[in-house]
């Protein structure tokens, strides 16, 4: 079997317990950061918002399980990659379950991205409420739920059916594998009865709404070179921000640092952070977005 200088990386025991860290410290942290949205007075402060934070933790949560459960691999090729579980082979009625498992996994990281575009829509009609009128002006709590639901079926069902057609395995495919996957990771993608993703180069969308790691997976392809198990490293990389997001959440949100400080009786003061002021009506337009 080849070992690249960064196999370690991607093998035992690093590869596991790296990622079981990670989706266990994204799972307390968010959870936390759900339980300071609803059970707490900080956040009544920030009104209809922390909907939208509570939406985004569950999808960091779901993200770093789905890391935990298909533990990728990501295997670069001078014209695209191979995305497949470590543990594989597993079937399901039939059919082989790793190709269900990627997908279900693609779907959960690219929810964060169409909630991210929500927080800035939120943030645009908040600031700009009163300035102008849009035939969604008088908008309540139900139209955004309704619109931001229809939105994100359209979204990801678009975008699983692009991968779901395009991207999973066919006998064209199988044939085209890289005989050095088998080298580095000892599985055979000949099988049919493994599952994996592989994506070619003009199929790379959407890198413009993709982390910097993930972005390189989706682009590197188109200079030819081939960068083989150095994919690993990349995607590796992404399993890290679900663990923190909320972290940065905790703090640079005054309401929630100070509701830390008070639960856990920590021996600080709130701080001081750049934060916009507040009017009566900003205040109002949170509370009913």
């Amino acid at each position: 079997m080849v070992n690249p200088l960064y196999s370690w990386t991607f093998r035992d025991p690093f590869h596991p317990i790296f990622i079981e860290t990670t989706t266990t410290m994204s799972i307390a942290s968010n959870a936390f950061l759900i339980l300071i949205a609803f059970l707490s007075s900080a956040g009544q402060q920030i009104g209809s918002y922390r909907y939208l934070l509570a939406f985004f933790a569950l999808c960091d949560i779901w993200t770093s399980i789905g890391h935990a459960v298909v533990q990728p691999y990501v295997h670069l090729t001078s014209a695209g990659f191979y995305f497949f579980p470590r543990h594989g082979g597993r079937e399901l009625f039939g059919k082989p379950f790793d190709t269900i498992s990627v997908l279900f996994f693609i779907a959960t990281y690219y929810q964060t991205f169409l909630v991210l575009a929500f927080h800035f829509v939120y943030r645009y009609k908040t600031v700009t409420r009163g300035l102008h009128s849009s035939f969604n002006s008088r908008w309540g709590m139900p139209q955004w739920i309704l619109m931001g639901t229809t939105v994100n079926v359209i979204y990801i069902g678009a975008f699983l059916l692009t991968v779901a057609i395009g991207m999973t395995p066919s006998p064209k495919n199988r044939d085209a594998v890289p005989h050095e996957i088998f080298d580095i990771y000892g599985v055979n993608l000949k099988d049919e009865h493994y599952g994996f993703t592989v994506m070619a180069v003009r199929t790379a969308v959407p890198c413009v709404f993709s982390y910097a790691p993930l972005a390189v997976c989706l682009m590197w392809p188109f200079t030819g070179i081939s960068l083989g198990a150095f994919g690993n490293v990349l995607f590796l990389i992404t399993a890290i921000f679900p663990s923190i997001d909320a972290f940065f959440v905790l703090y640079f949100i005054r309401s929630f640092r100070a509701a830390i400080i008070r639960i856990f009786r920590l021996p600080f003061d709130t701080g001081s952070v750049i934060e916009p002021s507040e009017t009566e009506h900003t205040k109002t337009v949170a509370n009913r977005i």
